[in-house]
């Protein structure tokens, strides 16, 4: 198995994914979404964008630290990763993200 999106519910109505590697690191943390529907929808979408050079943002952290944004083609966010030590690490992360996110399978918590 490459890796897996993990849907969670955030309170009572709210959801949010997580991508993870096949070892189970999250890379990939998506805001709250209204419903089970629209996060299964942004995981949706998360896949079609994750190959896409472009749609990555590399930032760096006031605490200097490095993370990507990876976002769809109006510019939204569909996931944050965790903060790297260096952009060589963060780079790496991309390169997972790119091929994780194409094609891992889902898995819903309830």
């Amino acid at each position: 198995m490459v890796g897996r999106y993990v849907l969670h519910p955030t309170g009572t109505s709210q959801f949010r994914w997580e991508l993870e590697t096949a070892s189970g690191e999250v890379i990939l943390s998506s805001p709250p979404h209204a419903s089970k529907t629209e996060a299964e929808k942004a995981i949706h979408t998360s896949r079609t964008n994750s190959g896409a050079e472009a749609r990555y943002e590399r930032h760096t952290s006031k605490d200097a630290q490095a993370y990507f944004v990876l976002t769809n083609g109006n510019g939204a966010t569909l996931g944050t990763s965790r903060m790297y030590a260096s952009s060589a690490e963060r780079n790496e992360g991309i390169a997972t993200c790119k091929l994780t996110g194409l094609s891992a399978g889902t898995r819903g918590e309830s």
